[in-house]
């Protein structure tokens, strides 16, 4: 499992340590920095994974049809989550579970 998240580089081993104190097996987490519209997008595309969960919208942006693109949602009043990119993403999902167990029962 590897966290690509948005922040600078400098808050990646803070972002590290807080997630895997939360339970998660991360392999390694990258920072991407904040700028531009979608700043996860060329690292997703040079990684390649099977999927890309995120529950920001906008960071769906630009990464590559191969790629499984899940969004999870968050509340309906005041989301970004809404418009015609919606019709880019493969699947939704209520939290990160929800996506884990969904992924792991079709076998992938």
């Amino acid at each position: 499992l590897i966290c690509v998240t948005a922040v600078e580089s400098s808050y990646a081993e803070a972002r590290r340590r807080n997630l895997f104190s939360l339970g998660f097996p991360l392999d390694e987490v990258l920072a991407t920095g904040s700028s531009g519209a979608s700043p996860k997008a060329a690292t997703i595309n040079a990684l390649s994974p099977a999927a890309f969960v995120d529950d920001y919208l906008p960071y769906h942006d630009g990464v590559a049809e191969s790629v499984h693109r899940a969004l999870i949602l968050r509340a309906p009043i005041g989301s970004p989550n809404t418009g015609p990119g919606l019709q880019q993403i493969d699947s939704t999902h209520v939290d990160l579970q929800a996506f884990a167990d969904w992924w792991l029962s079709r076998g992938f």
